[in-house]
């Protein structure tokens, strides 16, 4: 009788065990993103995103999609983010359309680090990224009648802000 009450008690516990580490792991839902965000040459810009869990399990994968305002331009942009959950490292590719006088686009990649304040819903990220920018028709000539040029360049940026969790 006591072999049969341990391993049911055992049984019991290992069952609650891997429920509360489900519900802890579930429990990282949607996240708002909201700080300030640079490409180079373009001075800190407010940006903001919401991001999805795709997978519940370690390594965490989530969909991030953002707005971020580049004087005069704004750029849409998606991030795979790949990591631990809402805290830790986390990376993975970047891409962005820009729509404005000078349409172009971003691809490349990010490395960041988030955390929660005290245990809490709310929390913040720091991260540094490194993509490949086009700009249609971005630099014009120094004289009249003169072709508008196409930019493009690596623009490293950086990242930097405050996260809800849901």
């Amino acid at each position: 009788m006591t072999a049969s009450l341990r391993s049911t008690a055992l049984s019991a516990a290992l069952t609650l065990g891997a429920a509360s580490a489900q519900s802890s792991t579930a429990s990282d839902g949607p996240t708002v993103w909201g700080g300030i965000s640079s490409e180079v040459l373009i001075l800190p810009t407010l940006y903001g995103a919401l991001s999805l869990p795709l997978t519940t399990t370690s390594p965490q994968v989530s969909v991030r999609g953002g707005v971020q305002y580049l004087a005069g331009e704004v750029a849409f942009g998606a991030d795979l983010l790949l990591g631990s959950g809402p805290r830790g490292l986390y990376g993975g590719p970047s891409g962005a359309l820009i729509v404005g006088t000078s349409p172009g686009w971003m691809a490349g990649a990010l490395l960041g680090y988030r955390n929660t304040l005290s245990g809490g819903r709310w929390g913040y990220f720091v991260e540094g990224k490194a993509r490949y920018l086009f700009l249609k028709g971005a630099v014009t000539g120094h004289y009249a009648g003169a072709t508008p040029e196409d930019l493009s360049f690596v623009s490293p940026g950086l990242g930097f802000g405050l996260t809800y969790r849901f």
